[in-house]
């Protein structure tokens, strides 16, 4: 036990070793704000249908930059991630300063860290791995569908605001995800995503293949 808490404290120093990322302006404001719990307002079962239908696309990738915080600890990483839909995801983590890097993959709903002391670690969940290697909440299943600007077809959807025909915000699960900008295809390129004192501030610089 003494040696995991040791592994934690050391992880907690790398990330907070690294650089920041900026913070970004206010989410648009919404022009649309759709609770389906609460109404059944035909444009928002239109557009909520319509983005459900659309986050079960097949494989994609991104790269880019991650702000995480929790309490009062924080640290900032690279991102990459390559996802193939219902075969599973594969997530590298890197400290920019140090370049120690973890890897998260999963498969089949078997999930195995590498990156850690001690050897790789195997469990049914890659956010319980992450967040026992790191001391960091990151939603890793919800946030294949919200950086890409869908709801988690698996949650109940609290809350939806959209800003002119593009989603602005939603609520899933307790967290709060805002897109702050989007790149020239529209798709996001700035997201917050906010649950009590936990919060992953991303910046997705690219979408394509993962580069390894």
């Amino acid at each position: 036990m003494r040696s995991h808490r040791l592994a934690l404290a050391a992880t907690a120093a790398l990330l907070a070793s690294c650089s920041t990322i900026p913070t970004a302006p206010p989410p648009p404001t919404a022009t649309l704000v759709c609770e389906p719990l609460l109404s059944k307002n035909a444009e928002c079962v239109r557009r909520i249908d319509a983005l459900t239908a659309s986050a079960q696309a097949g494989s994609w990738g991104m790269g880019g930059r991650a702000a995480i915080s929790h309490g009062g600890q924080s640290g900032n990483l690279g991102v990459e991630w390559e996802d193939a839909g219902s075969s599973g995801y594969l997530v590298v983590l890197t400290a920019p300063i140090t370049r120690q890097g973890w890897r998260l993959q999963e498969q089949d709903g078997h999930a195995t860290l590498e990156g850690i002391a001690g050897g790789p670690r195997t469990g049914a969940d890659g956010a319980a791995l992450l967040r026992e290697a790191t001391g960091f909440e990151i939603p890793v299943q919800a946030l294949r569908y919200w950086m890409r600007g869908y709801p988690d077809p698996a949650q109940r959807l609290d809350k939806a605001a959209f800003a002119g025909d593009q989603l602005a915000t939603l609520e899933q699960d307790g967290w709060q995800i805002d897109y702050l900008a989007r790149d020239a295809q529209g798709r996001p390129s700035r997201i917050n995503a906010t649950r009590g004192d936990d919060r992953v501030r991303l910046v997705i610089d690219r979408w394509g293949p993962l580069e390894q």
